[in-house]
C-alpha cells in the first residue's frame, strides 16, 4: 500500500460501523424474533432470497449450533452497547433470554452442543453432506459449537441468570482441557469418537476459538478466568509461526497457511494482551498481522488457503467474514502501536469489504466470492451471520478507539 490513511479515517469508520451495526441487529430481530426460540437466518446472500427444503441441509429447520451460541453472545454484547434503555437493546435482551433458555436446556440434555441437529432436534452429522445421522452423544469429545455456546451462555448468565455463571465457566473449562487433553474434535460434521479425533493434524483452530472467549471474560470482569489466553497465545506463536513469512501454518511445520484464520486469532490475542496488560507477545503478534494481511490480501478479500513456500492460492474462495476480523485486528494493532502501517491495512480491509461483499440494504455480506464474482458455497454454515461474524469485529473495532456508542 503506498497511500496514507488519514487519522480522521477512524472517527468516520467508527460512526459508519455503528450504523451498520444498529441496521444489523434490527434487521436480524425484524426477521428471527418469529423463529423463536432458536436463530434461523436461513438466506442465500446472493440471490437474497429464502432457503427452502428443495435445499437440502440449507433448509429451514435445521438448527445449527454455532449460530446459536455465536447469536446468544452478539445479541448480549449489542444489548449492552446500545445507550441504556433504549428500545432495541431491550428488544435485543428479551430476544437473547429466550435463546438462553433454549440453548442452556440443550446443554443439559445433551451433555453440551452440536454443529447440526435434525428436524426433531436430534444432534446429528452427515457422512455425505446429504443425509444425516445421529451423534454420538456422551463421549467426552468438544467441538467449536461448544466453545460458542460457552461463550453465549456465560454472557448470558452474567447478564440475567447469575446463580449459573460457575455452571458455564466450568463448561468453557471443559473446552479448554480438551483442546489440551487431545479430545476436541475440529471437524464437527463427522462422527464424534476416538478414530476421527486421533485423525486430527495439530492444527491451532481450537486455540484461536477459544481465545475468543478472554476478552469476553475481560469485558465481563471476569479476567481472573482468561490464564488460558496467555498460555494460548504462545503455544500458537511458538508452535505454527512461520517468520519466512510471519504467517501461521495450519499444520506444525507445514506448508498451508489459512491468512484469514491468523489474523483473527491476531485480534483475539491483541484485545486480550491489552486488556490483561500483558506486553510480551504483542511484537509478534503485530508482525504476524503485517506477515498475513501482505501474504493475504488478494482477490477481492483475504486468502483462507495458501502455499508458504510458493505463495500459490490453494482455495480459490474468499468468504466475507475475513475482512472484519482484519478490521478489528488492525484497529487494536495501531490503537496499541500507533504505527501508520497498521492504520492503513485497516482502510485497506474496509474498503475491500465495504466495496465488495457488505450490501447495506438489506444489511448483511454476500457470504462468499471467487475472482469472478460472488459464488454459491456456504463457508459455514446456511444462517446468515451478521451480528457475530460482521457486528462483533466492529464492535471490537470500536472497542479498540476507545469510542463509545
Amino acid at each position: 500500500m503506498t497511500h496514507h490513511t488519514p487519522p480522521a479515517f477512524i472517527d468516520a469508520a467508527i460512526a459508519r460501523y455503528a450504523d451498520m451495526n444498529r441496521r444489523a441487529l434490527a434487521w436480524t430481530l425484524s426477521r428471527d424474533t418469529a423463529r423463536a426460540p432458536f436463530i434461523e437466518l436461513k438466506i442465500n446472500s446472493i440471490t437474497m432470497q429464502d432457503f427452502t427444503d428443495a435445499d437440502g441441509l440449507r433448509a429451514p429447520g435445521y438448527i445449527y449450533g454455532w449460530i446459536q451460541g455465536r447469536g446468544l453472545e452478539a445479541l448480549i454484547a449489542h444489548a449492552q452497547w446500545l445507550p441504556e434503555g433504549s428500545e432495541m437493546a431491550a428488544q435485543a435482551m428479551d430476544r437473547a433470554k429466550v435463546l438462553y433458555g433454549v440453548l442452556a436446556d440443550l446443554v443439559e440434555r445433551d451433555g453440551g452442543v452440536y454443529f447440526i441437529y435434525d428436524k426433531t432436534m436430534v444432534p446429528s452429522w452427515s457422512p455425505d453432506g446429504i443425509n444425516l445421522l445421529p451423534q454420538h452423544l456422551g463421549t467426552g469429545f468438544r467441538s467449536y459449537s461448544d466453545i460458542f455456546a460457552a461463550k453465549g451462555l456465560i454472557a448470558g448468565a452474567h447478564a440475567f441468570d447469575p446463580q449459573r455463571l460457575n455452571t458455564w465457566l466450568d463448561y468453557l473449562d471443559d473446552c479448554i482441557a480438551a483442546i489440551e487433553g487431545d479430545r476436541f474434535i475440529m471437524a464437527e460434521k463427522q462422527a464424534f469418537n476416538s478414530s476421527t479425533c486421533a485423525a486430527q493434524a495439530t492444527n491451532y483452530g481450537p486455540r484461536m476459538i477459544a481465545l475468543g472467549a478472554a476478552p469476553l471474560l475481560h469485558r465481563l470482569n471476569l479476567g481472573e478466568h482468561t490464564a488460558f489466553g496467555s498460555r494460548f497465545v504462545r503455544q500458537v506463536l511458538d508452535n505454527h509461526l512461520n517468520t519466512s513469512r510471519q504467517v501461521l501454518s495450519d499444520e506444525i511445520g507445514g506448508d498451508f497457511a489459512n491468512p484469514g484464520h491468523a489474523i483473527e486469532f491476531v485480534g483475539f490475542a491483541l484485545a486480550h494482551c491489552r486488556a490483561a496488560g500483558e506486553t510480551s507477545a504483542v511484537p509478534e503478534l503485530l508482525e504476524l498481522l503485517a506477515g498475513c494481511t501482505a501474504f493475504g490480501f488478494r482477490g477481492p478479500g483475504v486468502s483462507i488457503g495458501a502455499s508458504i513456500a510458493t505463495g500459490e492460492t490453494l482455495i480459490p474462495t474468499y468468504p466475507w467474514w475475513t475482512l472484519p476480523e482484519t478490521i478489528r485486528s488492525a484497529a487494536y494493532a495501531y490503537a496499541m502501536s500507533g504505527e501508520q502501517r497498521f492504520l492503513d491495512i485497516w482502510a485497506e480491509a474496509d474498503q475491500r469489504f465495504t466495496t465488495s461483499y457488505w450490501r447495506g440494504q438489506p444489511p448483511y455480506s454476500i457470504q462468499n466470492r471467487d475472482l469472478s464474482g460472488p459464488v454459491d458455497i456456504t463457508p459455514a454454515t446456511p444462517d446468515l451471520d451478521p451480528l457475530y461474524h460482521t457486528a462483533l469485529s466492529l464492535l471490537g473495532a470500536i472497542a479498540a478507539t476507545g469510542a463509545s456508542n
